[in-house]
């Protein structure tokens, strides 16, 4: 249960860290890393306990899409990182 709350807490203040280090949406692959993101953090903010629908489908498609965008933001995240050392 204590993993489940530090990630939701995580997530809740992840735009914060976020709009910390980078200020601007970006260009290309980085406005898609920053519009991705964002959408996965709103997709976090409205999860089945805000939401409260007991709905197994509405559960397994809402985590099927935050997963998925959580995939994508981890490739992009490491495209980026190796872009940050490669171009430094």
């Amino acid at each position: 249960m204590y993993m489940a709350r530090l990630h939701k807490w995580a997530g809740a203040l992840s735009p914060i860290f976020f709009y910390m280090h980078s200020m601007g949406m970006g260009y290309g692959y980085l406005a898609l890393l920053s519009y991705i993101f964002l959408a996965n953090a709103l997709l976090g903010y409205i999860n089945i306990d805000v939401i409260k629908n007991n709905n197994e489908l509405l559960f397994k498609a809402w985590m099927i899409v935050h997963v998925a965008f959580s995939l994508i933001i981890t490739i992009l995240m490491f495209f980026h990182i190796t872009m940050v050392f490669y171009y430094k």
